[in-house]
């Protein structure tokens, strides 16, 4: 049997999104796929790093918005 999972299953994998059931069921699946056991580890490094990542909106877009809600209000 060929079980399909989706990028957003192991999302709330890695994030204790998803059930118990569904948690252990991808759990088992991947100490038999090694190609899904490679996609969570990626996506768990990446988890890792989003602390990491500084999000800044550009001033032009800050000016934009800004100038936007003032014409809307």
């Amino acid at each position: 049997m060929v079980d399909t999972f989706t990028s957003n299953q192991f999302v709330r994998f890695i994030y204790k999104e998803c059930s118990t059931t569904e948690a252990a069921f991808i759990e088992e699946s991947c100490d038999d796929d090694w190609e899904m056991h490679e996609e969570i580890t990626m996506l768990k490094e990446a988890k890792f790093s989003l602390p990491m990542a500084l999000f800044a909106a550009h001033p032009t877009s800050l000016v934009n918005i800004l100038n936007y809600s003032k014409k809307t209000a």
